[in-house]
């Protein structure tokens, strides 16, 4: 029996990764995570663009996007981390598939309030 729960690592650990939202899980769970595994993301945006500059300082992260559109219409994002409430979700997901220039997507859950 192999007890061992430990994902697998990815194929490739560079994939750009954009993330939208800028509050405790970003600054504290998920930014830390991707670092310590060595994960890429370069650019972030937020309803509020002072505390995006501010994790993205902390985080080295290079580009602040002034609007989600902005960083969803970056073609050098592969992935988008949306890490917003769960009410904002559908409609973030419905855009980043949309317009079709990410590989991927990281959602949080609840992905809907119902």
């Amino acid at each position: 029996m192999n007890l061992d729960i430990t994902p697998p690592a990815p194929a490739r650990n560079d994939h750009r990764i954009g993330v939208l939202g800028s509050g405790f899980i970003v600054n504290e769970c998920h930014l830390v995570s991707y670092r310590r595994v060595g994960f890429n993301p370069v650019a972030i945006a937020s309803r509020t663009r002072t505390n995006a500059v501010t994790v993205a300082a902390r985080h080295s992260i290079p580009h602040v996007y002034d609007t989600y559109e902005q960083l969803l219409d970056d073609p050098t994002i592969e992935v988008i981390d949306i890490a917003v409430p769960p009410q904002y979700q559908p409609a973030l997901i419905e855009a980043v598939c949309a317009r079709g220039t990410a590989k991927g997507i990281l959602a949080q859950k609840p992905l809907a309030l119902t």
